[in-house]
């Protein structure tokens, strides 16, 4: 008797579901933290669109309490004076 009435209760349970971590995450999930998980995914997608998109950052170095690392010449600009020769910019008496 308490065989039959073991089969009868598995017999009238519902079937396990084959896959349970498959589509039913999401409908689980309460609203809000729905609403939360697709703001960080739109916060994300936008943070990788701007570093991959956006505007090149800056090349110069911001002063720091008065103090700025030189940067080394530009080699086009040490080419260019290079071929200018020697000569100031203005005549003076005693260049040659």
């Amino acid at each position: 008797m308490t065989q039959d009435r073991a089969l009868e209760a598995a017999a009238a349970q519902p079937a396990a579901p084959s896959h349970p971590g498959r589509g039913g995450s999401e409908r689980g999930m309460p609203a809000d933290v729905r609403i939360l998980l697709a703001a960080a995914a739109i916060a994300i997608v936008a943070g990788l669109g701007w570093a991959a998109m956006g505007p090149a950052p800056r090349d110069t170095t911001a002063p720091i309490l008065g103090f700025v690392d030189p940067r080394p010449p530009d080699a086009a600009a040490a080419r260019a004076r290079a071929a200018r020769g020697a000569e100031p910019p203005f005549r003076l008496p005693w260049w040659k």
